[in-house]
């Protein structure tokens, strides 16, 4: 598979407190699931921002953008390096987020029409994936949303930015793999009530989220296994050089494309 790239927050060593939420999470799951979880490593535990993805016929154009573009026509190509200096200089970074506290009753938001106290950890597929949200004064302000929708400026769509009206204010982790065979559904809907039920009653977890967290990764493999990817801190991506060249690295088989 050719190397792709993302934008990701917390990649690689994590600070306190969300290394330690990590650490209490995956034992927990561990202990309510067995083997049938496989936890990731705690620097491979990641939150995705935009994806960075290209085509396969062109390294310049996303993959996002392209899946909803019209049949037979090309988009533009993503500006690289126009949206990494605009996150290097956006007023919205550094911001808060938070993590657990959220108790099972109505908040001034929901995401993907639900309650927070369900949708900050489920068992999405094989994976289990915990969830927080932007935070300031007792409300969600929708910073992460404006970070993704500001990628459309420079021809990169986020994946959950499909239709105009899209909103997704969701910082999202995946904390391991489950295998769904092995536990069945209703020792799946088991798991997810006592995470989420633990995540509520603890005090809530809150940090901060600048462009000193924020970095893209080119991987092969989309879980981002540590050890197995490229990490380059968004700080330290030269911003003068040949973009594509740095995060998508051409193989045997790609086109000669110009530089964007």
């Amino acid at each position: 598979m050719r190397e792709q790239a993302t934008l990701v927050a917390f990649y690689g060593e994590k600070r306190d407190p969300l290394g330690a939420l990590i650490d209490e999470l995956h034992e927990a799951l561990g202990e309510l699931l067995g083997s049938a979880f496989t936890r990731y490593a705690r620097e491979q535990v990641h939150a995705t921002l935009v994806g960075l993805e290209s085509t396969e016929t062109d390294r310049r154009i996303n993959l996002n953008l392209s899946k909803s573009s019209p049949t037979g026509e090309s988009p533009p190509p993503m500006d690289l390096a126009g949206y990494l200096r605009q996150l290097r200089e956006a007023t919205d970074l550094p911001f808060r987020v938070q993590f657990g506290g959220f108790r099972d009753r109505p908040y001034s938001f929901t995401s993907r029409s639900l309650r927070p106290f369900l949708r900050s950890f489920s068992l999405r597929g094989p994976f289990a994936v915990l969830v927080g949200w932007p935070w300031s004064d007792g409300a969600p302000p929708p910073t992460l949303d404006r970070i993704r929708r500001a990628a459309g400026v420079h021809h990169i769509q986020h994946q959950y930015h499909r239709a105009a009206d899209d909103f997704d204010n969701d910082l999202y982790m995946r904390l391991g793999s489950v295998d769904r065979e092995c536990i069945g559904e209703s020792r799946a809907r088991w798991v997810e009530d006592s995470i989420r039920e633990w995540l509520a009653g603890q005090p809530p977890v809150s940090l901060s989220v600048g462009p000193k967290d924020l970095s893209v990764v080119s991987y092969a493999d989309p879980t981002l296994p540590w050890g197995s990817c490229r990490q380059i801190p968004l700080q330290d991506i030269d911003l003068e050089s040949e973009l594509l060249a740095q995060l998508h690295p051409p193989d045997s088989s790609d086109h000669e494309n110009a530089d964007v």
